[in-house]
């Protein structure tokens, strides 16, 4: 009973709040305002986490900040438990392979938020790599996507962004993983 009330709630805010929370979000980044448009989106998307007006303006602000803040620990879980039968990739351009996980992900996991990859040098897009992996968690199968093209893994709050690896960056961890202890150097 309480949770039939809490769902008709829900899709009263969602119906009256979501398209009036866009249009006031969308004006306030267009005026410079971030601050406020940033407070309006996340608003939107926790009411609908498939928004993706609003996990383009939250991108868009955060790149805008500059800055990386990690993830929100539950959507590490998620991420984390996300499991893919198979991965396979025969020189498949890194941005392909990252959108054909996109796409095996909200197949598997429909009631989970959309995995979304930023990848901000076009350049590492065309990367080839080849992988072949058998029920992975997908922080392992991007973490080893990420090292054949001699990148690194950031997990932030609405994106996953690979980033070309730093000259002696220790290799990409997925989220919660405790840094490898007495690793050698590649």
């Amino acid at each position: 009973m309480v949770q039939a009330a809490v769902a008709a709630l829900a899709v009263r805010a969602f119906a009256q709040g979501t398209p009036e929370l866009l249009k006031d979000g969308q004006a306030a980044f267009l005026r410079g305002d971030l601050t406020t448009a940033k407070r309006h989106f996340e608003r939107v998307y926790e009411l609908e986490p498939r928004n993706t007006v609003a996990i383009a303006y939250l991108r868009r602000i955060q790149m805008a900040q500059g800055k990386a803040t990690a993830a929100p620990p539950q959507r590490e879980k998620q991420i984390a438990a996300m499991v893919l039968p198979k991965v396979d990739f025969r020189q498949v351009a890194l941005g392909e392979a990252l959108e054909a996980l996109r796409q095996q992900c909200a197949r598997l996991y429909p009631q989970s938020a959309p995995v979304s990859f930023v990848l901000p040098e076009a350049s590492l897009a065309s990367t080839p790599i080849t992988l072949s992996l058998t029920n992975v968690p997908l922080t392992e199968a991007l973490r080893y996507a990420a090292e054949l093209a001699r990148a690194q893994v950031a997990y932030e709050p609405y994106a996953i962004v690979i980033r070309p690896a730093s000259p002696g960056a220790p290799p990409a961890q997925p989220p919660g993983a405790a840094p490898q202890q007495g690793a050698a150097p590649q």
